[in-house]
C-alpha cells in the first residue's frame, strides 16, 4: 500500500510543474527562403548572431513561388502582423575568406552563410519572439530544395 504524505504531495506538484512548463515553448513552424534580392543578411561578431530581413510572398511555397528575397511559410506567405526578420544566435563558427575579386562564408551553424554568394534556397525551423522569427534549428537544404520543384 501506498502512503500519501506531505512530501509526495509536494514532489508530485514539483513533476507536474515541470512537465507543464516544458510543454509550454513557443510553437514552431517552417520557413523557406530563397536568397538574393532584397534580403539582407548581417553577422553581428560581438553578439554571435545572425540577422536576416526577407520580403514576402503572396503565397505559401507549396505553390513553389519564391522569388531571390523571399521567405514564406509552407501553407502560407507571412502575414502583415508578423516579423519579416530572422535571427538566429550562439552563430560562433563563421569564417569569412576576403582576397581581392572576391569573398566566402562558412559556419556550421549557419550553413546558409556559404550560399549568400551564389543564391539558392534554405529552411529554417523558427519561433515568434520579440519581433524577430528566432532560428530553433537549420532545416537539412534538401528538405528547402523540395520547395523549388528540384
Amino acid at each position: 500500500m501506498f502512503k500519501i504524505t506531505k512530501k509526495s504531495k509536494v514532489m508530485c506538484g514539483l513533476l507536474l510543474l515541470v512537465c507543464c512548463a516544458s510543454s509550454a515553448q513557443a510553437a514552431s513552424y517552417n520557413l523557406n527562403c530563397k536568397l538574393g534580392g532584397q534580403m539582407r543578411i548581417a553577422y553581428d561578431s560581438g553578439a554571435k548572431k545572425v540577422t536576416g530581413t526577407f520580403t514576402s510572398t503572396s503565397q505559401g511555397t507549396r505553390a513553389r513561388s519564391l522569388r531571390s528575397g523571399q521567405c514564406s511559410w509552407v501553407d502560407r506567405p507571412v502575414r502583415g502582423n508578423e516579423p519579416r526578420k530572422f535571427c538566429q544566435r550562439n552563430v560562433r563558427d563563421v569564417i569569412v575568406k576576403v582576397n581581392a575579386r572576391s569573398y566566402s562564408l562558412h559556419s556550421r551553424r549557419a550553413p546558409y552563410l556559404a550560399q549568400v554568394k551564389l543564391g539558392g534556397f534554405f529552411s529554417l525551423r523558427v519561433s515568434s519572439r520579440n519581433g524577430c522569427l528566432n532560428v530553433v534549428r537549420v532545416n537539412p537544404f534538401k528538405k528547402a530544395r523540395t520547395i523549388s520543384g528540384r
